[in-house]
């Protein structure tokens, strides 16, 4: 064979690469493609190691620069890809994220009010308070069901209780 052919040869591996990292975004198939691109790169500076050592270096160079730039256009076109909506969530709705800052509001009305242990608290568990079964955490030790329990602290959505 000839030079030229070795050097096609190469340039197919390469090529080879990409058309599998571009099958990696569109079909479900967990990195097993992108396994195989990896190891076609690696061949593909193999045989130009093999053709010449400057060539081969040159191709290994290319391949190290090259790779953390598809790695990022791969990152920022999957989302958008069939396979991508499938597989990632979506950002929230607008107005959807209000419903914690209502949540939040609701639980710190409920500081000092009491009420009873429903479930056993070691430390998480239910309470009744204020006529709703609310998810409650003692804050100290085990409180048993039936316990009288008071809203000591609410931090975010996490009620604290104490026995009263």
């Amino acid at each position: 064979m000839e030079q030229w052919q070795h050097i096609l040869g190469v340039l197919i591996l390469f090529a080879a690469a990409l058309v599998l990292v571009v099958l990696e975004l569109l079909l479900p198939t967990h990195g097993i493609l992108a396994v195989l691109c990896a190891l076609t790169a690696v061949a593909a500076c193999g045989y130009a190691f093999w053709i010449d050592s400057v060539f081969g270096l040159i191709a290994s160079i290319l391949v190290l620069l090259a790779s953390p730039l598809v790695l990022w256009l791969a990152v920022r076109i999957y989302p958008n890809t069939f396979m991508g909506k499938r597989v990632m969530l979506q950002r929230p709705a607008p107005g959807t994220t209000q419903s914690f800052a209502r949540e939040q509001a609701a639980l710190e009305k409920l500081l000092g009010q009491r009420g009873v242990a429903v479930t056993v608290l070691r430390p998480a568990g239910m309470a009744e308070i204020g006529g709703h079964r609310i998810d409650v955490s003692a804050e100290a030790g085990v409180i048993d069901p039936g316990t009288a329990v008071v809203v000591v602290k609410v931090t975010g959505l996490l009620v604290i209780v104490r026995p009263a």
